[in-house]
């Protein structure tokens, strides 16, 4: 009786939520009462196939049918929508971005999100400098999706690290029959910018023994520009195209201490000063929105060996181009901005030098005559040479095959795999400035004209007095190189162990083994330190990781179940670690499901916090040991005349090969109702409390110095002093495993469908509640801790919104089908706590038409139908990069018009 109750309650819930059953491998089980042959499925959180989709772990299902109602063209943009997503890289990040789109739940971070393809592991992205951590999305195309699932909970006892924040197991079409082609096109209303268009053809065929598919699309997405919007039109920098002068008093009393030199009429010599004037509005040469081109393949095919045996494979191939543009690069001379621009000096006898004396970076001349050294300061943004772009040139390759099959006419099934994974990026920026270039043109006029291709600089004559020859020897296009591979083995068994009165206890094993690589190379001039880009080192790592697992599900009951899997690692960077997972689900009736897990994870530390090459970074620090640090034991030796010169310090960022996993514990409670006495209406509510222990993050220069000046021991290493002056000239910041991360919330769904004379319908809720988020890091010596996030708050480029939420509404009758969607985002504090972000309401529509005489569907759709926009985060010490999230909020701040055709044949 109770089977068939269940039985009744997965459909129910199936239809409801649109989601398809059918699962990767899957067999027969027992038949119910009526004859009805009841499939055992895998549904992602578990390696045992089961007969219902509920289960103790709360799962997401988003099936085609809701994939196609957003009119989303990317997969990772789709998956950002979600209540539970936090803020994560996507295409809107220009000033720091890559061209990738990453998954973050629960504002834990992507790179503790695992990503699966067809349940096993998928290839880590990468592009715009360094090794990637996280899974690009856009890699996977959205033609060969069938369904997606995500499973939020952790679930690193079942397949290992990573899975701390929950689990995305993307599941492709393996029933397809016939082809579809499609086209789409879609661009903002009003500016008429930002336009997507999508090409997407499918064919597939199945038979007795086995079936086959064959998915190709190509995407384009056109930039939209910030300098096109109100709230992202205005962001300003202190280095102009005129040039600003700091310390040139020192020379010329009539010029202010902060000058800006107006240049004269003839174009060339300066004819007065003035102070810093308007400061350099940037944001019209920033893209808004990002371009880029996606070309994608998928094939897949099984085929039945024997009736036992199944031969299985996969191939998964992107390439992506994409971009992204900031304004001319920034060309500073002066020891205030690091090592390299202080080494930078103008000769007396430079044409354009009109003081007629050398001018040093560093402080190392007595301009006045007053008996104490002084340096000057040059920032002047080089228009001259066009904006700086950054282009990336992405392939992601994927190979997985394997065996499957079952035993005999016993339950048991098993299934050997193989994965090969790979990615390669070749990243190309324009508009770089050459530090040994302009060290030479700057300097010696002699030395120059002596140099092949070498023309004098100017300074000093206003915008436009740098010349096109000045412009190609000072400028270079800088080339770098990045890649990581997979190697991944895996074997599983499951079936039933032995009978309880309740039913079978029934059980997983496995065992994993898995081999990751990457590396990094810098252009040469990065490498060196002679970019005006940051210097970096190349990188060049690996690492492998041996698991075994074994997963169980008991009856205790006809009503009560547990589950229970244990995971043992062995890891050759760090040595072991052991995860365990309990659930347990509980029918107090047949319509009312309780559930609760309690798991144990971890993460593995990346190939780039392990061995990442060193990376300049100019931090800013208020150093302890001013005026000898006042008897401080670590500023032993700093003279009591130091005074900090410069306000930033060079910093190099350095991996750590001696990093530990991060640990994670999580509780999940709630339930799911399906009342029989309401066909059409299921109803879940699931608490979460999720807590990381030993985050891997970054000591930080400023803790480096207090630590050091307090103690006298350990982070002192880490600092290179001016033995005469006491500047700190060089300092090591690396990762170590200290910090704290938690938060607890309540995700929730209801949904009701119904039909009606007039067709049916279908209201959809879904949403996330963080009741509570901190991120602490810790002091490792002294064990002060600080929090750095909170929830509810707005912090620049992240967001932690405490109500998001996602309400729908659905229509089909006939041919005819239209939807409406909000999209809620609750109000929050700036970083500061003082100023309000007001709460943003997305609505989106669409309308389609079923042609069935021609298998043809027609689909149009507007996005953001009010134009609603969010709040701009003017005159606030931690701004975005756009004066709006992005990484919350979308991007194109305008309503988005979009028509699609596809047609089945």
């Amino acid at each position: 009786m109770y089977r068939n109750s269940k039985l009744a309650s997965s459909v129910r819930w199936a239809l409801l939520a649109g989601a398809t059953t059918a699962a990767v491998t899957s067999i027969p089980t027992y038949a119910a009462d009526g004859d009805q042959t009841v499939e055992r499925i895998e549904v992602t959180g578990s390696r045992i196939k089961r007969t219902d989709i509920e289960g103790a772990s709360p799962v997401t299902v988003i099936d085609q049918a809701a994939i196609q109602k957003t009119g989303i063209q990317s997969l990772g943009d789709l998956l950002q929508e979600l209540p539970g997503a936090g803020s994560a890289l996507n295409t809107a990040v220009n000033n720091g971005g890559s061209g990738a789109t990453e998954i973050d739940l629960r504002n834990l971070g992507s790179k503790r999100v695992l990503v699966l393809l067809n349940g096993r592991r998928m290839i880590n992205g990468i592009g715009g400098g360094g090794v990637g951590s996280a899974v690009d999305l856009n890699t996977i195309p959205l033609a060969a999706v069938k369904r997606i699932e995500v499973l939020k909970d952790g679930a690193s006892a079942v397949y290992g690290s990573d899975a701390i924040a929950g689990v995305v197991n993307v599941i492709t079409k393996d029933d397809f029959d016939g082809a579809e082609a499609s086209a789409y096109w879609g661009r903002n209303a009003k500016e008429k910018d930002g336009t997507i268009r999508s090409y997407e053809f499918t064919v597939g065929s199945s038979g007795e023994r086995g079936n086959m598919l064959l998915a190709a699309s190509y995407t384009t997405q056109a930039a939209t520009w910030a300098g096109d919007r109100d709230i992202s039109k205005y962001g300003y920098s202190s280095t102009t195209p005129n040039g600003h002068f700091t310390g040139f008093d020192k020379i010329d009393p009539n010029m202010p201490a902060n000058a800006q030199l107006v240049p004269g009429t003839n174009g060339s010599a300066v004819s007065d000063y003035e102070a810093y004037a308007d400061p350099y509005n940037f944001a019209p040469a920033n893209y808004l929105q990002t371009p880029q081109d996606r070309k994608s393949v998928y094939a897949l095919g099984n085929y039945d060996i024997t009736d036992n045996v199944r031969l299985n494979t996969d191939f998964l191939y992107t390439n992506r181009q994409s971009s992204q543009l900031l304004a001319a690069m920034p060309l500073t001379i002066g020891s205030q901005f690091g090592i390299i621009p202080g080494s930078v000096n103008v000769a007396a006898n430079n044409p354009y030098n009109i003081w007629g004396v050398d001018l040093n970076g560093s402080a190392l001349t007595d301009y006045d005559g007053d008996g104490v050294n002084d340096n000057i300061r040059i920032q002047r943004r080089v228009t001259e040479a066009g904006n700086r772009i950054y282009r990336q040139d992405v392939n992601t390759y994927r190979w997985s095959t394997g065996l499957s099959g079952g035993i005999g006419d016993t339950s048991w099934t098993w299934d050997i795999n193989y994965i090969y994974g790979k990615s390669t990026s070749t990243d190309t920026t324009t508009g770089l400035l050459n530090f040994d270039h302009i060290k030479t043109a700057l300097g010696d006029v002699n030395t120059c004209n002596a140099t092949s291709g070498c023309v004098p600089l100017n300074l000093f004559g206003g915008e436009g007095s740098i010349t096109q020859g000045m412009v190609d020897y000072i400028t270079y296009t800088g080339v770098d190189n990045s890649g990581q591979e997979l190697r991944d083995i895996t074997a599983n068994i499951t079936g039933d162990l032995f009978e309880l009165p309740a039913g079978a206890v029934q059980g997983a094993f496995g065992v994993e083994r898995r081999d990751e690589k990457g590396f990094d190379t810098p252009d040469p001039l990065t490498q060196i330190g002679a970019s005006s880009g940051n210097q970096r080192d190349a990188t060049a790592g690996g690492f492998n990781i041996k698991e075994a697992y074994a997963e169980f599900f008991i009856p205790v009951l006809d009503n009560l179940t547990l589950s229970t899997a244990a995971r043992y690692s062995k890891h050759n960077a760090f040595g072991s670690e052991t995860t365990t997972k309990f659930g347990v689900e509980y029918r107090p009736i047949d319509d009312l499901l309780l559930r609760a897990t309690k798991a144990e994870g971890f993460r593995a530390p990346s190939i780039a916090e392990l061995y990442q090459g060193g990376s300049d970074s100019f931090d800013n620090v208020s150093d302890p040991c001013n005026d000898g640090g006042a008897g401080a034991p670590g500023c032993a030796g700093v003279p009591t005349s130091y005074t900090q010169s410069n306000n930033q310090i060079r910093a190099t960022w350095v991996s750590n090969p001696d990093l530990k996993p991060e640990k994670s514990d999580s509780f999940t409670l709630g339930f799911v109702y399906n009342p029989s006495f309401l066909e059409g209406f299921n109803v879940s509510v699931d608490y979460y409390d999720i807590e990381i222990k030993d985050t891997i993050g970054r000591i930080g220069s400023q803790t480096i110095l207090n630590t050091c000046a307090e103690t006298g021991t350990v982070f002192c290493n880490f600092i290179t002093r001016d033995a005469t002056t006491g500047d700190v000239i060089g300092l090591e910041n690396g990762y170590i495993n200290s910090g704290k991360t938690e938060t607890k919330g309540y995700d929730f769904t209801a949904a009701y469908g119904f039909g009606t004379s007039f067709g049916d319908f279908k209201v959809t809720l879904d949403g996330n509640y963080v009741d509570d988020f901190t991120d602490t890091v810790v002091d490792p010596v002294n064990g002060s801790s600080s929090q750095i996030h909170r929830a509810g708050l707005e912090y620049g480029d992240g967001g932690y919104p405490r109500v998001k939420a996602n309400l729908s509404l659905d229509w089909n009758y006939d041919a005819w089908s239209a939807s409406w969607e909000s999209r809620y985002i609750h109000s929050m504090q700036l970083d500061d706590d003082t100023v309000e972000v007001g709460k943003v309401i997305y609505n989106d529509i669409q309308a389609g038409y079923f042609w069935q005489d021609y298998n043809v569907q027609f689909t149009v759709g507007i996005d953001n139908v009010f134009n609603d926009k969010p709040d701009p985060e003017y005159d606030q010490d931690l701004l975005s990069s756009n004066n709006f999230d992005v990484t919350t909020y979308r991007a194109n701040l305008d309503r988005f018009m979009y028509f699609r055709v596809s047609a089945k044949f």
